[in-house]
């Protein structure tokens, strides 16, 4: 009985031994604590690291305002807690830090250098403008902008000079987060003109927000962050990547007629004209380049024709009558272009030609208007040419993403000409 009970306490004793041997490794901290505001350095204020249910309160020096506090257990998260009347609250949750395996778990403790930053009670940000512009483009900047409250982002950069302190500890300088600022609402406003405007006391003085600018026309969202308090901001959104600008269809590949003449073209996202100031020429050179297949059907090629005549040979000939007995007129279908007389207005589109976009749809058509008609002769066909001189731009996008119409339409308009059976 006497030996049963040594060896178990020698069992004991070594195992007491052993784990005595692996006490855990142990965080200790100091800094100095700051007016976010002013940028001053505060003393009078209480600092805690809170884990499981333990509560360390710090030391804090009277002259100089630095902290000191330990030992915090190396495999736990903590929260660090600093008090100061008159300073909204101030929490810094942190996680446990992540070290390697440890084969012969030393007794040891580390030192860490971190500061805080506490902003006064009820102190009004100032009102701010962010100026927002586009790249490629004069437009002024239409959209959505975002601010979330975020935990993110280290010491303010409301002042250029650094605090002291940068030496202390074994891993330099460190801020503490402040992760109270989360409780603060996000704002959303709609802007245009490229202006985005906040009132003071809008946003919340030194809270760090993720900003998002988004919806805006064409354009790529643009993410960024800012400190309430840091003034103006002029941000630049690229344009959105997009697929390039591309004919996708055209009604004439159905092979079908149309007794309008009318073209039907769709691409692959919402078109406009390149540049509006363009867009009388992009017609006139349309209509300039317009022309009808209408044969003599009827074969009135001359005037007065009704009585008989004689042929080269001597022969009597009558040339043939209308089908309802009158005397052929030797009219034909003329478009005004064809008639030397008519002035070709740069502003008038003579030959009755028109153009319109719907989203992602551009019509060419036309009205039927001719300068002479003759109803027994057919139009069989209608042509649409000078297309190359047609240029269109995708209206969500880089303003290099243009397209012409006769590039769009490649071997179905050979010489940027597209023909439209109007006849079966």
């Amino acid at each position: 009985m006497k030996l049963r009970l040594l060896t178990f306490t020698l069992v004991l004793l070594t195992l007491g031994g052993l784990l005595s041997s692996c006490d855990i490794s142990y965080h200790q901290y100091v800094g100095r604590v700051y007016d976010g505001a002013s940028g001053d350095r505060l003393d009078g204020y209480t600092i805690f690291a809170e884990f499981w249910k333990s509560s360390i309160e710090g030391n804090v020096d009277e002259e100089t305002g630095r902290y000191t506090l330990g030992k915090v257990p190396e495999d736990t998260d903590f929260t660090i807690m600093i008090e100061k009347n008159g300073y909204r609250s101030f929490m810094a949750h942190t996680a446990m830090f992540q070290g390697g395996d440890c084969d012969d778990c030393p007794d040891e403790t580390k030192t860490y250098y971190y500061d805080a930053y506490l902003y006064p009670e009820g102190l009004p940000s100032p009102a701010v403008t962010f100026d927002i512009t586009l790249q490629e483009t004069d437009a002024q900047a239409a959209g959505l902008i975002r601010l979330v409250p975020s935990a993110a982002g280290g010491n303010p950069s409301l002042y250029g000079a650094q605090p002291v302190g940068v030496d202390d500890g074994d891993n330099g300088r460190q801020i503490w987060i402040n992760d109270e600022d989360l409780q603060f609402r996000s704002v959303t406003k709609a802007f245009a003109g490229g202006i985005v405007t906040f009132e003071e006391g809008e946003l919340v003085y030194g809270v760090t927000y993720d900003v998002t600018v988004f919806d805006v026309d064409g354009y790529d969202d643009f993410d960024t962050d800012y400190r309430a308090g840091q003034g103006h901001q002029a941000w630049q959104l690229s344009p959105a990547t997009s697929d390039p600008l591309a004919l996708t269809f055209h009604s004439t590949e159905l092979q079908l007629w149309d007794d309008d003449g009318t073209v039907i073209l769709v691409f692959n996202q919402p078109i406009e004209f390149l540049a509006e100031e363009r867009i009388e020429s992009y017609e006139e050179s349309l209509d300039d380049g317009f022309s009808i297949d209408s044969p003599d059907q009827d074969g009135d090629t001359e005037d007065g024709l009704c009585e008989e005549i004689e042929d080269d040979n001597g022969d009597d000939f009558v040339p043939p009558f209308n089908d309802d007995g009158t005397c052929p007129d030797g009219r034909r279908n003329k478009l005004s272009k064809e008639d030397p007389e008519e002035d070709d207005d740069d502003d008038s589109q003579e030959n009755g030609t028109r153009m319109s976009i719907t989203d992602n749809r551009l019509e060419l058509r036309w009205n039927g208007d001719l300068v002479e008609e003759d109803s027994g002769d057919p139009i069989n066909s209608a042509t649409y040419c000078n297309l190359g001189a047609v240029v269109l731009h995708a209206t969500r996008g880089p303003s290099s993403n243009n397209l012409d119409l006769g590039t769009a339409l490649g071997a179905a308009a050979p010489g940027g000409c597209l023909q439209v059976d109007m006849v079966p």
